[in-house]
């Protein structure tokens, strides 16, 4: 076997190891967002809030380059686009959750409130502040009507 024929079987491998966990990371995507979240039932549970945090980031389509003196297309620090991520995390049947929350939730919130926490899954749909009494299991909002 020459040389060219032993590169070719390993950039052929290495092909397929990246392929795989491309293949990997899609499935992950798809079982956290969808199945993790949105085929999840939804939970209504008496929460307190233990903690709020923040993630800045660098929005925009310049956040992928980390060299921005020698940035290349000309944009510098102050062209970028600050975002920001809210999150809360809640206490909730002895359990820790953490969501990501919208900033007029995350406003709204402080350390220590307490009150019905409504999530699918990995996804936050709503705190009810200062609710009180009211944990899943939740009878049925549709009555049945005897005839």
């Amino acid at each position: 076997m020459g040389r060219a024929t032993v590169y070719g079987i390993i950039v052929g491998i290495a092909l397929v190891v990246v392929a795989l966990a491309a293949i990997a990371m899609v499935l992950y995507v798809i079982y956290y967002y969808v199945f993790a979240g949105l085929f999840a039932p939804t939970r209504r549970v008496m929460a307190q809030v233990v903690l709020k945090r923040q993630r800045q980031r660098v929005g925009g389509d310049v956040s992928w380059f980390a060299d921005r003196e020698n940035d290349p297309m000309g944009y510098s620090d102050e062209d970028a686009d600050l975002a920001c991520d809210f999150f809360a995390v809640f206490e909730a049947d002895g359990k820790r959750l953490e969501f990501a929350v919208p900033m007029s939730v995350y406003v709204d919130l402080d350390q220590g409130d307490t009150g019905i926490l409504i999530h699918k899954g990995n996804l936050f749909r709503g705190f009810i502040k200062g609710a009180a009494g009211w944990s899943d299991p939740i009878p049925s909002p549709i009555q049945q009507v005897e005839p």
